[in-house]
């Protein structure tokens, strides 16, 4: 099913909804959130159930056990990925809630690289989730930002000032922006269990961001 949905700024956004196998209308089901900047375009992809994938998520693994999956789009404003993740995610949800087939006491939260420093900021600012799952996440955007990138072997600064960070302007002219939208800044809020993971020979994102 595709949800729509609007941001705190107004914007207006879709999602893919996937309902559980054998869906029991009588019934209410813990729901997965799987995000990485636009997704409702899953809701024509096929993979088959399986235990085995880069990003440690399989949707047909989880409906055909039961569960609602949802994958949200994000609208990102300049010098806030994450304050923009976190508004975009959390009016999903709030939109995916209004089945009333959904357990609100039993949602989780799922992310791979990009998706996966959305997921660690999302949890340092709401307690919505009951769990979450952070794969190659970045967690301190001032050490990414001055860190060297294994794969294309140049600072990672780049990705931040003119790429998919979004952030639009340097460290040294932004620090409240890079701060306002670093896990690490806000970890003491956190209060959802976090299981953070990463591969050991992952050239785009280090594993020590993980640790």
């Amino acid at each position: 099913e595709t949800i729509r949905y609007f941001t705190k700024t107004g914007d207006s956004l879709q999602g893919t909804l996937m309902y559980p196998a054998n869906f029991d209308p009588n019934k209410k089901y813990p729901m997965l959130v799987y995000i990485y900047e636009k997704l409702s375009s899953r809701i024509n992809a096929f993979v088959p159930p399986s235990d085995y994938g880069y990003s440690g998520f399989n949707a047909l693994k989880y409906t055909t056990n039961g569960y609602f999956v949802l994958y949200p789009d994000i609208k990102y404003s300049l010098q806030d990925p994450g304050v923009s993740a976190l508004h975009s995610v959390s009016a999903a949800v709030n939109k995916a809630l209004e089945t009333e087939h959904i357990d609100k006491e039993r949602l989780g939260l799922i992310g791979h690289s990009f998706g996966g420093y959305e997921t660690t900021f999302i949890v340092t600012q709401t307690d919505l989730f009951k769990v979450a799952v952070a794969g190659a996440a970045v967690t301190d955007l001032t050490s990414h930002y001055h860190s060297v990138g294994w794969n294309g072997k140049r600072p990672e600064m780049w990705r931040y000032e003119g790429q998919q960070w979004r952030m639009g302007d340097s460290y040294y002219d932004s620090k409240t922006a890079y701060h306002r939208n670093s896990p690490w800044h806000h970890i003491e809020a956190l209060n959802t269990p976090l299981l953070l993971w990463a591969g050991k020979e992952d050239l785009q994102v280090h594993w020590t961001q993980s640790v």
